[in-house]
């Protein structure tokens, strides 16, 4: 579905097509999902380093991540960059990026 929804989208308007997605539940989930969207067209990918469970809304607040705080539940950058890695399109990281220092280090 998200690979026909792109592509129609990419095949039928003027304007580049930006993908958002979150992390699946394994990164070799993530990895065939980035390469179908940009298969399907995409000119960038944005990747959220959470899964849609880790949603702070969603997520179990009486688990020992939660009671970690907020940093308990961190964006695994890791799975962005094995993105990035894969894929020939830009790379948008997106979540747990708060501050310059949250920067830096994810541009290592």
């Amino acid at each position: 579905l998200v690979k026909r929804l792109v592509s129609t989208l990419a095949n039928g308007l003027s304007v580049p097509v930006t993908v958002k997605i979150r992390v699946l539940d394994t990164v070799e989930e993530t990895l065939d999902l980035a390469l179908a969207i940009q298969e399907a067209g995409a000119a960038a990918l944005c990747v959220h380093g959470r899964t849609k469970n880790q949603r702070p809304k969603l997520a179990d607040r009486t688990s020992g991540l939660w009671a970690a705080g907020p940093k308990g539940l961190a964006a695994d950058w890791e799975v962005i960059a094995s993105v990035r890695e894969v894929v020939d399109i830009p790379v948008i990281a997106n979540g747990g990026i708060e501050t310059r220092e949250d920067v830096l280090n994810l541009l290592q």
